[in-house]
C-alpha cells in the first residue's frame, strides 16, 4: 500500500503519512490492523459522525443521557471491529457510494439501536385501534387542543365512514325487504 502512495506523491516510505492517503488506502490499512489508520480513521470522520448522530437525535436530545454520543461512537467502533471487522469488508468501492457515507449508514444504524434500547421497542398497531378512542384525538379533559395532523384526521374520517356504513345496515334491517313485503300483501289476500 506505502509504495502506492510513494509513487502517487513521490515521497519515500518512511515519508508518507497518513494524511496523505485515500480513503481506500486509509480502509486497505484498517484492514491490516495498522494504529496509524485507525488514529487517522478517527482524526478524518470523528468528529462528523458525531455531527451526524446529534443532527439525527435532535427532536429527543433532552430526553437521552448526557454521555448518549459516546455511547452510540463506541457502540459504532465495536461493529467496526466485530467478528474481524465484517463491516469494513462488507464495503464495496463499485457500488459508487463513498466511505464516509458508509460510516455514516453504520453509525446512524447504532443510534436508532441505541434509542430503541433506551426507550423499548415498541409495537405497531393497526389505525383500527384507534377507532375506539375519544374523538378528541385521545387527549381527554386534559385543556389541550385536539390533535390535528394525518393520523388524527385518518382516525376520524374512518370513524365516520364505520358509523355511516352501521346506520346504512341498521336502517337496511329496519326496513322490510321487498320480498318480505310482497309476501306479507300475498298472505292477506
Amino acid at each position: 500500500m506505502t509504495t502506492a502512495i510513494c509513487e502517487r506523491i513521490g515521497a519515500t516510505p518512511a515519508q508518507v503519512m497518513p494524511r496523505d492517503w485515500t480513503d481506500r488506502e486509509l480502509l486497505d490499512a484498517c484492514l491490516t490492523k495498522d494504529n496509524r489508520a485507525w488514529k487517522e480513521l478517527l482524526r478524518r470522520y470523528d468528529d462528523s459522525l458525531r455531527g451526524g448522530v446529534y443532527k439525527q437525535l435532535a427532536s429527543i436530545v433532552d430526553h437521552l443521557p448526557s454521555d448518549h454520543r459516546d455511547d452510540i461512537m463506541g457502540a459504532f467502533y465495536l461493529k467496526l471491529v466485530d467478528r474481524d471487522m465484517s463491516a469494513l469488508r462488507g464495503f464495496d468501492w463499485e457500488k459508487g457510494s463513498s466511505f464516509f457515507s458508509w460510516l455514516c449508514f453504520i453509525v446512524l444504524q447504532r443510534a436508532t439501536e441505541y434509542v430503541a434500547d433506551m426507550f423499548g421497542r415498541g409495537t405497531a398497531e393497526p389505525v383500527e385501534a384507534a377507532l375506539d378512542l375519544a374523538d378528541e384525538g385521545g387527549v381527554l379533559r386534559s385543556g389541550r387542543k385536539r390533535m390535528r395532523g394525518s393520523l388524527s384526521a385518518r382516525v376520524r374520517k374512518d370513524k365516520a365512514r364505520k358509523a355511516a356504513a352501521n346506520e346504512k345496515l341498521m336502517a337496511e334491517e329496519q326496513r322490510p325487504s321487498r320480498r318480505r313485503a310482497r309476501g306479507k300483501r300475498l298472505l292477506k289476500k
